[in-house]
């Protein structure tokens, strides 16, 4: 067996046969002898030369670096600054289409959104009641989305008849006039939501809304649940909102997207494209208590309504 020792640029090997003599100095006067050979190490021993590996070429001058020791040569430091100049960029978009943020009081959006509920379709399955309190975490006793069920017509002749009910965003909005600290406030795109750390419970807003669309939420949840659930926060009212946040990332309310029947569709009415405005178009549509001038964002078609259904 060889050991390889380095000399100078080359790389050579002795066998310890050969360094047998020599075992017994040190490596200190191994190193002054004059008559060992820096080529092959110990006189007469078997020189072996390793194969030379191949130069590495040389490196290009490094570019000035900050006194932080930061530099753009750095393809670590290139990556990251390109990553956030796109999400920058992305997150402007994001901001003026009022989209991908949880509340709306800092973005500015346009349109209104509405609903259309077709009258036809809906057979009172309440999967839409059912998906709003999974979604909201909506407490026992309240509703944010509910069926109202009538029968109408004169024996033998009878039919029930179903009315999904729900906040209905109104543009001239009562509850937005009468609350004390403006928790209940309009977004630009006209959906109406309320603010659960400015609400105090005073309930004035279920008082003026002619619709019963809002509760109050009296029990009390442990602190995790009212993070998860701002809806359920204790000693607030709350409605519906459209699902909001839903809508922010570029979606539709629950209800919409779990109806069976595709009874409900959801987009905004100022949109000449939108599926909303060409069904108002084309379809007789109605809204409850029109008469009130609220101006409501829910439409009905596929058969008048005259009044309000209590249920």
């Amino acid at each position: 067996m060889a050991f390889w020792f380095k000399a100078g640029s080359r790389a050579l090997a002795f066998e310890p046969e050969a360094a047998r003599p020599f075992a017994s100095e040190s490596l200190g006067a191994l190193s002054r002898r004059p008559d060992l050979s820096p080529r092959g190490f110990l006189k007469g021993s078997r020189a072996v030369e390793k194969p030379e590996k191949v130069p590495v070429q040389p490196q290009p001058k490094a570019a000035a670096v900050s006194s932080s020791g930061w530099s753009w040569t750095s393809r670590r430091n290139f990556t990251l600054a390109a990553g956030s100049a796109l999400a920058l960029a992305l997150f402007s978009r994001m901001r003026a289409e009022g989209r991908g943020l949880p509340d709306g009081s800092a973005v500015k959006r346009r349109g209104r959104k509405a609903m259309v509920i077709d009258l036809t379709r809906c057979m009172g399955c309440h999967a839409c009641a059912v998906a709003c309190k999974a979604e909201h975490g909506v407490r026992l006793g309240g509703f944010r989305s509910w069926v109202s069920e009538e029968e109408a017509g004169t024996y033998p002749a009878v039919t029930r008849e179903f009315l999904p009910r729900l906040c209905n965003h109104c543009r001239n909005a009562p509850c937005l006039k009468v609350c004390p600290t403006g928790a209940t406030s309009r977004r630009g795109d006209g959906i109406v939501v309320i603010d659960p750390e400015r609400c105090i419970g005073c309930r004035h807003c279920m008082a003026a809304c002619p619709y019963q669309a809002r509760y109050f939420n009296s029990q009390k949840d442990p602190n995790r649940e009212q993070e998860r659930f701002p809806a359920r926060t204790h000693g607030t009212v709350d409605k519906c909102d459209f699902c909001a946040r839903r809508v922010d990332s570029g979606g539709v309310p629950a209800c919409v997207a779990t109806c069976p029947a595709s009874a409900r569709v959801f987009g905004d009415a100022e949109d000449p494209g939108s599926a909303v405005s060409r069904l108002l178009r084309s379809t007789a549509s109605s809204a409850l208590l029109e008469d009130l001038g609220t101006q409501p964002s829910v439409f009905y078609v596929g058969r008048r309504i005259d009044g309000l259904r209590r249920g």
